[in-house]
């Protein structure tokens, strides 16, 4: 009964968010558990309880969620990607998943998309554990175990590190994918994630801008000899522009924009405004230009001039990919130091990019597919103007496609790894 009324509040917190997300907000609600009576508002920061135990040292990776039906999300699929690496390097690792409610067989369900996901690692030492916090279940674990957290609030659920004596190493290992206060209102959510930043912390950066901007800002707070970089993965055997011959007989150009609308660091109205005031100056011609999302669904937007820019909603990897290589001109803005993957995966496919400058942080300097603009509507306006101009040079879009990206996640996640065996030897 529980466990029920639980799955019913978060998919009324899930639509809830949805709704808010429309409109550039965001409901500040976690699930409520009540303890004798009292409710709990902050049971999803509870720490997690340790018994220490005989078993062999590993890695543990906590991780909010692992074996849902829908399709992952790159920053679900980074934390994974890690794991891989660290087995990869015989290293033994666990996941403990945070959110995700538990139910007979899950945790076999989620080791089976893992290895579908990772093929190689079949056979390997890897566990998975889900933790049951409301039944006071014990996680039992080594005294020289590491722990790494993936998501601000998983920082919290791992206090027991920083005040047991029990521990040998007692700091935390976090993979930093983006500055997380960001998506929150300045409110309860946004100070939380940012304290996570003054624990005893050892930060795994996704991409070196997103470091820079955290030195910034930070100042001291963290030392370039006590964090790590992963780069992104742009696989070159999936992203990757067609000949010269099949540009040269496409008739339809097409613009392609990745956005979530229920996502506000998207800039959905930036971008949406922006291409309408293109339309409406003539920049685009009714017969040769089709515009085109990924990301999530959404109704046909009227442009004017007859001309709609129409959904494909979340595509699977291969899907989004192929259609990459049929378009043209790819728009994809990001409200956030992280450069975020859809850019690079345009640019490596043979668009003509446009992304958005933000706080420091100007992806036009790693590839000449790329034109970064700032996030305000001229300034989109007449960056769309000057894309259009170069769509034509179809040798120029090849040439300029390779990116300096690792092929595959075991490249991206070296330093990393090697980071984490400096506090760490295992057998």
């Amino acid at each position: 009964m529980r466990e029920g009324l639980r799955l019913v509040f978060l998919l009324f917190q899930k639509g809830l968010n949805f709704l808010l997300g429309l409109f550039g907000l965001q409901a500040e609600i976690k699930l409520v558990r009540t303890s004798n009576g009292k409710a709990d508002h902050f049971f999803y920061l509870r720490p997690i309880d340790f018994e220490i135990g005989e078993l062999s040292p590993r890695v543990n990776l906590l991780i909010p969620y692992m074996a849902r039906d829908e399709s992952i999300f790159a920053g679900t699929r980074m934390v994974l990607a890690l794991g891989a690496s660290l087995v990869n390097a015989n290293i033994p690792i666990r996941f403990l998943v945070t959110d995700e409610l538990y139910r007979e067989g899950i945790e076999t369900k989620a080791l089976e998309q893992f290895i579908q996901y990772f093929p190689e690692t079949k056979d390997q030492n890897i566990k998975i554990e889900y933790v049951q916090r409301s039944n006071g279940k014990q996680v039992k674990v080594n005294k020289d175990d590491l722990f790494l957290a993936s998501a601000w609030w998983t920082v919290y659920q791992m206090r027991q590190l920083f005040d047991d004596t029990k521990f040998s190493f007692k700091r935390l290992f976090y993979l930093i994918q983006d500055f997380e206060p960001g998506f929150y209102p300045w409110g309860t959510d946004f100070a939380l994630a940012y304290q996570t930043y003054s624990f005893d912390v050892l930060p795994i950066f996704s991409t070196s801008e997103l470091r820079d901007y955290f030195f910034s800002i930070y100042g001291n707070r963290f030392s370039r000899e006590e964090t790590a970089v992963y780069l992104p993965e742009i696989s070159k055997k999936i992203f990757y522009p067609k000949d010269l011959p099949s540009y040269k007989r496409q008739g339809i150009r097409r613009l392609f924009c990745y956005y979530r609308p229920s996502i506000p660091r998207n800039m959905y109205l930036l971008l949406v405004e922006s291409l309408k005031a293109a339309v409406s100056e003539g920049y685009f011609s009714e017969e040769k230009w089709e515009f085109w999302s990924g990301g999530e669904d959404h109704s046909p937007i009227p442009l004017g001039r007859n001309l709609f820019l129409q959904s494909k909603g979340k595509m699977s990897l291969m899907d989004y990919a192929n259609f990459l290589k049929d378009c043209d001109l790819g728009i994809s803005l990001m409200c956030s130091p992280h450069p975020s993957y859809p850019p690079f995966e345009m640019a490596q496919s043979g668009l003509v990019t446009i992304t958005n400058r933000f706080l420091g942080k100007d992806l036009s300097k790693l590839s000449k597919n790329i034109l970064s603009c700032d996030p305000e509507p001229n300034a989109l306006k007449a960056t769309i103007q000057k894309a259009i101009q170069r769509v034509s040079s179809f040798e120029e879009r090849i040439k300029n496609s390779s990116l300096p990206f690792p092929d595959n996640y075991l490249d991206c996640f070296s330093e990393a790894v090697q980071f984490i065996k400096t506090f760490r030897t295992f057998p």
